[in-house]
C-alpha cells in the first residue's frame, strides 16, 4: 500500500506569485478583438478622481506588499525562537 502526501501551499511562493502577477501589465495580455466590434480606440488612463480605482492600483498592492514582509520576518523570527529552543 502505498502513502501519499498531501501537498501543502508554500505561503512565500504564494506572496511571490501574488506580487509577480500584481506586476505584469494587464492590458498588454487582453486578447485581440474581432474585426467589426466596437472598441475604444484608446485604452484609458487611471481615473485618479475615482476612489475605486486609487483603491486598486495603489492601495491593494501596497498592502499586499506590506503583508508580504510582515509574513517574511514573523517566519524568521519562528525559525530563530525554535533554534533557540532545541
Amino acid at each position: 500500500m502505498k502513502i501519499v502526501k498531501k501537498a501543502k501551499i508554500n505561503i512565500e511562493s504564494f506572496w511571490t506569485g501574488l506580487l509577480f502577477l500584481s506586476c505584469m501589465p494587464v492590458t498588454n495580455v487582453i486578447a485581440q478583438i474581432p474585426r467589426n466590434t466596437p472598441h475604444p480606440s484608446q485604452p484609458s488612463s487611471i481615473n485618479f478622481q475615482s476612489p475605486f480605482e486609487i483603491i486598486l492600483y495603489f492601495v491593494l498592492p501596497v498592502i499586499a506588499i506590506i503583508v508580504f514582509i510582515w509574513l517574511k520576518r514573523r517566519k524568521s523570527r519562528l525559525d530563530k525562537d525554535n533554534e533557540e529552543s532545541i
